[in-house]
């Protein structure tokens, strides 16, 4: 193009007609040399930050938008640039990523997370003069192995905390299932009790009897285990709506594993399970040995642990050097002489404890902060704590006897909490096997130091269906999470029947005026101190082996001149299951049921598709004054039928 121009320049302007040609001819190769760059000094190259002409930069976003990591964890962020035309851009290598507390949590130059101990920090992405934060909490949740798996979950415009109950004492529309409970349901609800706090069931397959759930921070997948079954069944938990597969079983893995092994009446091929956020790998205990699996190749790997036993629960400390498991043998038929088991996860070595004098260990969770463990025992009203930081000779100190609620209920549960920032200790949250003592203890330094560690007990009370709430027998039925809604740190219960998820902040007693005693023996705290309203220290939420759930469930229309209407009352009813809802019945019964009137929109089209819902009006005439009653009855095939709503008011 250079060659042309010069020989236009070089050649004879013979017309004036050519002149112009020849003048165009020049400004058009000036014009194609100003687009192509070259030496243009108007020319400005697309960044990043103007990736076109007139199009500018206007925000950074970090992705994802989780602002919870585990302990030990890595996770790569991404960035994601918004331009003024709509348009989107990855530009995760292209920012400058930085941290605000590396010892929380260090962020290397391509954008990869490292949670390294606990705390938080706001990691930066920086783009010219656009910034992206996420603010992320370093957490244990899961290290000690139970049968709830709680994650974060995305829910209308934030983050919740899920939790994926296994239902096995009851089938829903002919299977057993797995329900999704929100556990910041109270944060939702005007009332409390809250009515519903089921998002989701997913059934399991025929025969499939669901015992445990774990989860995975890293890939927001559910592995479910069944204690009779060497199956191992991964839910997609994105709970994300665009995603057809979410909340539903999307692949089954068959663990290589062939015998069964006893716990203290509890049967079981795999017994434990845990999530090891190293590398995002399933940790199993069996009943032929310890076994890692990938969670979306579905490969087993058998860990080579020499002398390794069965175990009903164990705990991961994936922070240690070298890595390490606590596991507890207590109720092995046959029996076995350990106490408690150390594996290497490094050496593949194997310490076996025999003399901490607790007589049924049942449960070991780690405070991973100090590489000490507390050894739960239920046969007796005591405790060992065991100090880890040589794991070929751990020290212990037995804490007897050991307050409790009752004087022959000893606390074979336990789950360590991690602190949120504003707190001062970390929380060993404990419950009585197949009774209603809760107990918790605040560590503030190592707990082999009984002077460290502060313990109080209460007894649980009735739930709000008032029937007694009963601990499970499986030593995994209790766990912890810091709260992504509120960052709180909780623990959780799960009641024998399955119908009640217990959610516990002891420190509402605390902060309201309960006295806590030094190990061993504590003290039991009133329930004067469970606290009211919003801030109550016991959140009980409903879990009904059901796919239906009712926005009302209590309704009270105050007080109404005999013979004149009130407002009408809606309640709404859904379908949370991936299978049609057949409604048969819905009726207003009792002793005054001729005062309420119904009408619904559910019973016209008696077939209620999945995830929809219908609704109900209700209208209170009283006929006579003082107090009315009536309950409103829903008969259908989506379990725990028929559901009742409470209805009450008063005629003047």
């Amino acid at each position: 193009m250079q060659r042309l121009a010069r020989n236009l320049f070089h050649s004879r302007v013979k017309t004036p007609g050519m002149a112009l040609l020849l003048a165009a001819t020049v400004a058009s190769i000036a014009l194609l040399q100003g687009c192509s760059g070259g030496s243009n000094a108007h020319y400005v190259p697309s960044t990043t930050s103007n990736p076109a002409p007139g199009v500018t930069l206007q925000a950074v976003t970090v992705a994802p938008a989780v602002s919870l990591i585990s302990i030990g964890e890595s996770r790569q962020l991404t960035a994601i640039a918004t331009y003024s035309d709509g348009t989107t851009a990855d530009v995760t290598s292209t920012v400058k990523w930085a941290s605000t507390s590396t010892p929380a949590i260090a962020v290397s130059s391509s954008g990869m997370a490292n949670a390294t101990t606990f705390g938080s920090a706001a990691v930066s992405a920086t783009l010219g003069s656009s910034v992206g934060l996420i603010q992320l909490n370093v957490v244990s949740n899961g290290f000690s192995s139970n049968t709830l798996a709680i994650l974060p979950v995305p829910y209308k415009s934030g983050l919740i905390d899920a939790a994926y109950l296994p239902q096995s004492l009851n089938k829903i529309q002919g299977t057993f299932s797995v329900q999704e409970v929100n556990l910041d349901a109270d944060q939702f609800s005007s009332v409390l009790p809250v009515p519903s706090a089921l998002l989701a069931s997913i059934p399991m397959p025929s025969g499939f009897v669901p015992n445990i759930t774990v989860a995975s921070l890293t890939s927001a997948l559910v592995a479910v285990i069944s204690y009779s079954s060497p199956d191992v069944l991964i839910i997609d938990a994105s709970n994300n709506a665009a995603d057809f597969a979410n909340n539903s079983v999307i692949s089954t893995f068959k663990a290589p594993v062939s015998g069964s092994v006893t716990f203290n009446g509890l049967t079981c091929m795999i017994c434990a399970a845990i999530v090891n956020p190293l590398d995002n790998q399933l940790l199993m205990s069996t009943a032929d040995g310890y076994f890692e699996m990938d969670l979306k190749a579905g490969t087993f790997t058998a860990l080579p642990f020499a002398g390794a036993l069965p175990s009903p629960s164990f705990t991961l400390n994936p922070l240690s050097t070298p890595p390490y498991i606590v596991s507890s043998t207590f109720g092995q038929n046959p029996p076995s002489p350990p106490e408690v088991q150390i594996l290497d996860l490094a050496t593949s070595g194997v310490t076996s404890l025999t003399n901490l004098g607790v007589t049924q260990p049942y449960a070991t969770p780690i405070d991973l902060s100090v590489n000490a463990t507390a050894v739960m025992d239920v046969g007796a009203a005591d405790q060992s704590l065991l100090d880890l930081s040589n794991l070929q000779n751990p020290v212990s100190v037995l804490a007897t006897p050991l307050g409790s609620c009752t004087a022959s209920g000893p606390m074979g549960m336990g789950a360590l909490g991690v602190p949120p920032p504003t707190a001062p200790a970390f929380t060993l949250f404990m419950g009585q096997v197949s009774g209603s003592c809760f107990g918790f203890e605040e560590w503030t330094g190592d707990p082999t130091n009984s002077l460290n560690v502060q313990y109080g007990y209460w007894v649980m009370p009735a739930t709000p269906d008032n029937k007694p709430f009963v601990n499970g027998s499986d030593p995994n039925t209790i766990a912890t999470f810091n709260s992504v809604k509120d960052k709180k740190n909780y623990g959780v219960l799960v009641d024998a029947n399955q119908n009640w998820i217990a959610k516990l902040n002891p420190l509402v007693a605390t902060g309201i005026g309960a006295t806590l005693g030094f190990l061993p023996s504590g003290s039991l705290i009133t329930s004067q101190d469970f606290g009211q309203g919003a801030s109550q220290s016991i959140i009980y939420l409903p879990t009904p082996a059901s796919v239906v759930t009712l926005s009302q469930t209590n309704i009270n229309f105050g007080t109404q001149a005999v013979g004149t209407a009130s407002a009408v009352n809606l309640i709404t009813l859904t379908n949370v299951g991936p299978n049609p809802l057949i409604i048969s019945q819905i009726a207003v019964e009792g002793a005054n049921a001729s005062d309420f009137a119904e009408s619904d929109t559910c019973t016209a089209n008696p077939t209620l598709p999945p995830l929809t819902n219908c609704t109900i009006q209700l209208i209170f005439t009283p006929s006579g004054g003082g107090p009315r009653s009536a309950t409103l009855s829903i008969t259908d095939n989506g379990g725990a039928s028929p559901q009742v709503v409470l209805l009450t008011g008063t005629g003047m």
